[in-house]
């Protein structure tokens, strides 16, 4: 099962710009936000990535006034800047509110995917566009270090991509732990082994 919510990804006003950014503020700087900041830890330039994302988001969805169209020009700038620096490719509005972003490096995201709240990566992930479209991820998902999902496929909300897993067919069953090449469900977040993979 998928949610309907992680279809409309788009920040439209600025109060949900801020409650956005207010959110994945304190799931990077816990504690210790100036020291991070003076350092520029890599948890404080994850952010700052984000930051610069939301922003361009807000503007892109917020109107076609000249103020908003010079805005996105600016924060799209900073986003992408920044964005080569670590390795992430991530266009806006495919996110909903709650990404976080462990590890700095390759962070490839088709601008056409649609991926729910609160989704949880760990670095050199993809997700790509295949023959029969691109992805649409639900709420509340973990893609492990160096997965891949590809294609016109659905991923249930609650579901966990195991490291180097390679994704090509839909997982409709919330709280999935998925592994493989290709991937195969293999259990469940709540820790019950599936009889077969096969």
């Amino acid at each position: 099962m998928i949610t309907e919510k992680c279809s409309d990804l788009m920040i439209m006003k600025r109060d949900e710009l801020k409650k956005i950014l207010k959110m994945e503020k304190s799931s990077y700087l816990k504690k210790g936000v100036i020291p991070q900041v003076v350092v520029n830890s890599k948890n404080a330039t994850i952010y700052r990535f984000q930051k610069y994302l939301r922003c361009e988001e807000y503007h892109f969805n917020a109107g076609d006034s000249l103020y908003h169209k010079v805005m996105l020009l600016y924060y799209k700038r900073k986003k992408n800047r920044l964005g080569q620096k670590l390795g992430f490719d991530i266009p806006a509005n495919c996110f909903g509110p709650g990404l976080h972003i462990h590890h700095v490096g390759l962070v490839t995201i088709n601008g056409g995917s649609k991926i729910g709240d609160s989704c949880t990566i760990f670095g050199n992930v993809c997700i790509g566009v295949g023959n029969s479209g691109v992805p649409r991820i639900g709420n509340n998902c973990t893609l492990g270090f160096g997965s891949i999902i590809i294609g016109g496929i659905t991923i249930a909300d609650n579901c966990q991509i195991g490291a180097g897993s390679v994704v090509t067919k839909s997982i409709f069953e919330s709280g999935s732990k998925v592994a493989g090449v290709p991937a195969k469900i293999i259990g469940n977040v709540e820790g019950r082994l599936y009889e077969s993979i096969n």
